[in-house]
């Protein structure tokens, strides 16, 4: 086992959940969910490239 898979329980289904966060929500993963939601797939696309929100 990987320190990962000791630290989360189902790896796979946290990075589902952060694209259906991004696609569905509008909402950057770099900010908690009381933040501004994005009004479209491609504002929310813009803003985490010009902030340069694409790691994690």
């Amino acid at each position: 086992r990987t320190w990962l898979n000791e630290l989360l329980k189902d790896p796979v289904g946290i990075f589902i959940q952060l694209g259906l966060k991004i696609t569905k929500g509008y909402i950057c993963i770099y900010y908690d969910e009381q933040r501004k939601e994005f009004q479209s797939l491609e504002a929310i696309q813009k803003h985490i490239i010009n902030k340069n929100h694409c790691k994690l």
